[in-house]
């Protein structure tokens, strides 16, 4: 608990740290990712409510509060040496030995499920910030492309009016071409659109009810290189903070089935009682016969209703075994997560890589040649559309296999529970491997 209680911000420290190192670009994404792990108002939430649960081991080790009682006799009771007034009393319950115990262990377990609860909200809001920079990304790529496409048509009208002037094109080219030009217009006013909902849901992340200012153009963003499949599977097996509660959650279902094993065994409860004896009213001329008296007691509670006992042993037993089984399940999950997320990965990495090589290379040179052919009159305009699309298509292509090998790197850092590659060697959390 000690070690969870000194690395409960490791996140925010670990990215904060590296940021200065950074590219403008990543600059931008680590600062948004650092705002929205220290703002977010369910994280915020869970950090409290782990907090709150840490101090609650101290409680449960604390023996019960001692009763103090004070009586009055109203009609006194005559005894031979006086009349007996007043009485105090002062009782201690003593739990049997190991229960204290077990509900500290039980209030522990319970204190880390909340961390990894907690910790798991931080990996949640990585990721969901890693997708939204990736969306991001894709919306300021495609905003760039489709200008271009844009600009190359409208050097496209402007070739289809000089062949008007030579008598060597129709105005029917022209107004075609213009169409597409407008078309690519009405698609960087739709994307400008997305791209406000994006930095909206940005905001709404870092707890922000007002849109952030707008971001400058996410362009060019880092591509972290992708571990191997086992190292990822390893990781994952001690990284992952859903797994870290599952096995706290059966740990706390271990003491609570020791708590209710315990149940079987009496609690002790000493006490001390002092009575106040005043002078015989009887007859007076009577002396005291010693001191006022004190008494020692000690008292056992008889847990004889074993039927209850067992049934809340029972309670404990199964819930311990819904826990095992949600752990183990829990465990295939993130695997099979892992390998897919991996799988995707690879696929768009390896899509990625032959789009950047070489399909847009070769559609934006066989766009350049069309567009000579054409503007010397050799090419139609057909020609010119046709490959201007499928240059249009590839950009468009290299810019979703960019998106979709982001994606898979964030659900890649969410099925392992840490980001894919260490920045730091002075945090001891193992989960702050910020990329």
């Amino acid at each position: 608990m000690t070690t969870i209680l000194r690395t409960g911000f490791a996140f925010c420290l670990a990215l904060l740290t590296f940021s200065s190192q950074l590219p403008a670009a990543d600059l931008l994404a680590k600062r948004f990712l650092a705002g929205a792990l220290d703002s977010n108002p369910g994280v915020a939430s869970l950090r409290f409510q782990w907090e709150s649960l840490s101090h609650r081991p101290t409680i449960a080790a604390s023996l019960p509060d001692p009763e103090l009682a004070y009586s009055y006799y109203l009609n006194s009771v005559q005894t031979r040496t006086g009349a007996m007034r007043q009485k105090i009393s002062a009782r201690q319950k003593i739990p049997f030995p190991g229960k204290l115990a077990a509900a500290k262990d039980e209030a522990n377990f319970a204190a880390e499920i909340a961390y990894w609860q907690y910790r798991a909200a931080l990996r949640d809001v990585f990721a969901q910030g890693k997708t939204l920079l990736a969306d991001l990304y894709r919306a300021d790529a495609l905003i760039l492309i489709v200008r271009e496409q844009e600009a190359l048509l409208r050097q496209a009208v402007q070739s289809a009016e000089a062949l008007i002037e030579t008598d060597q094109g129709s105005l029917g080219n022209v107004i075609r071409t213009q169409v597409a030009a407008e078309e690519m217009s009405t698609r960087i006013a739709q994307l400008e659109a997305e791209r406000i909902g994006i930095l909206a849901r940005m905001s709404a992340l870092a707890g922000q009810t007002e849109a952030r200012p707008a971001l400058s153009r996410y362009a060019d963003p880092h591509l972290p290189a992708l571990p191997s499949l086992d190292q990822l599977l390893n990781r994952a097996v001690t990284a992952n903070p859903d797994l870290e509660a599952a096995r706290a959650t059966v740990a706390r279902d271990q003491a609570a089935i020791r708590l209710a094993t315990l149940a079987y065994y009496p609690d002790i409860s000493l006490g001390l009682e002092y009575t106040d004896i005043s002078a015989n009213i009887i007859n007076p001329t009577t002396p005291q016969n010693g001191s006022d008296p004190v008494m020692g007691t000690i008292s056992i509670n008889l847990p004889i209703w074993w039927d209850k006992l067992e049934a809340q042993k029972q309670v404990a037993i199964a819930q311990r075994g819904s826990s095992s089984a949600q752990q183990a399940q829990l465990a295939a999950d993130i695997s099979a997560n892992v390998r897919a997320a991996h799988a995707m990965a690879q696929s768009m990495f390896t899509q990625r890589d032959r789009f950047a090589s070489e399909i847009v290379p070769g559609t934006r040179q066989a766009y350049d040649s069309a567009q000579s052919a054409y503007s010397s009159g050799t090419a139609s305009l057909t020609d010119l559309l046709d490959v201007q699309r499928a240059f249009l298509a590839a950009e468009l292509g290299l810019v979703e296999r960019t998106v979709g090998y982001l994606r898979a790197v964030a659900e890649l850092e969410r099925a392992i529970g840490e980001p894919l590659h260490p920045i730091s060697t002075k945090n001891p959390l193992h989960s702050d491997h910020l990329p």
